[in-house]
C-alpha cells in the first residue's frame, strides 16, 4: 500500500536522530541530498528485487508500417515487458537477441499455425528506443510496461511516495552518513538502519501468497514455434 513522506519531516527526525538541530555544517541542503540518495538506494532496491511495486504502462505507442524503432518513455528505468493488442486482446511479445536480429528465420513460418500474424514480431531495447524485428507491416497498439526512474528529492517541502513505513530506513541511512561525516560512531544507526532494510525485504516480499512462483505463458507453451 502506498504511503507518503515529506522531505522536511525526514530532514528534522535525521536532525533528532543525530543531534544536529544546531549543526551549522549540516545544512539543509545537505540533508536534502542525503535523502534524495537514501530514497534512490531505497527505490532500486525493491523495483529490482520485487516485482511490480513500481511498474507504470505506456499506451501511446502503435506499429507504423516501415518504423522499426519506437521511443522509450522518457522516464524508463527498467523495460519490464512489450505487448501487442490484437482486436482488444493483449499478447506478450518476446525478446530477441542480436544474432536474431533480421526475423527472417520466423517470417516464413507463421503461416503454418494457427496464430495471429503479429505474433511474430519481437522486440529489443536499444539505446533509447524500442526495436521491433522484423519491420512492421501492421498497426496494432502496443503496450510497453516498465519501471520508471525514482522521483528526485529537490525541495523540503516535497512530498513523495513511499511504501508504508520504509522511510524509517530512508531515516537511519541519512543519519548514517551525517554521523560518518562528523567522524562520530554511526554502529547504532547502522543497526537500526539494518533493522529497517529487513522490515522492506520482509514487507516487499511476494504479497499475494496465493500466487505461483512463477507465471508461466501457457498460450504460447500450447502453440510452442519450432524455431524455440
Amino acid at each position: 500500500m502506498a504511503d507518503t513522506a515529506t522531505a522536511s519531516v525526514l530532514m528534522t527526525d535525521v536532525r533528532r536522530l543525530t543531534d544536529t538541530d544546531s549543526d551549522a555544517h549540516i545544512t539543509d541542503a545537505y540533508l536534502l541530498t542525503l535523502i534524495d540518495r537514501s530514497y534512490n538506494k531505497l527505490y532500486r532496491l525493491i523495483a529490482t528485487q520485487y516485482e511490480s511495486f513500481f511498474d507504470t504502462e505506456d499506451t501511446s505507442k502503435s506499429l507504423i508500417v516501415g518504423q522499426r524503432d519506437y521511443a522509450l518513455a522518457s522516464d524508463l528505468m527498467h523495460l519490464k515487458g512489450v505487448d501487442i493488442v490484437i482486436s482488444g486482446d493483449r499478447y506478450p511479445l518476446r525478446t530477441y537477441n542480436f544474432s536474431a536480429r533480421t526475423g527472417k528465420q520466423n517470417a516464413s513460418l507463421v503461416s503454418r499455425f494457427d496464430l495471429r500474424a503479429a505474433s511474430r514480431y519481437r522486440y529489443r531495447s536499444q539505446a533509447n528506443n524500442l526495436r521491433i524485428d522484423p519491420v512492421p507491416d501492421s498497426t496494432e497498439a502496443i503496450v510497453m510496461t516498465y519501471v520508471p526512474r525514482p522521483t528526485r528529492i529537490t525541495t523540503s517541502g516535497q512530498t513523495f511516495d513511499v511504501l508504508s513505513g520504509f522511510d524509517d530506513f530512508i531515516i537511519y541511512d541519512a543519519s548514517v552518513q551525517v554521523l560518518t561525516r562528523q567522524e562520530r560512531d554511526p554502529s547504532a544507526m547502522a543497526a537500526l538502519r539494518q533493522d529497517a532494510m529487513q522490515a522492506v525485504v520482509a514487507a516487499a516480499s511476494p504479497r499475494d501468497v496465493g500466487d505461483p512462483v512463477n507465471v508461466t505463458d501457457v498460450f504460447f507453451q500450447r502453440n510452442a514455434y519450432p524455431w524455440r
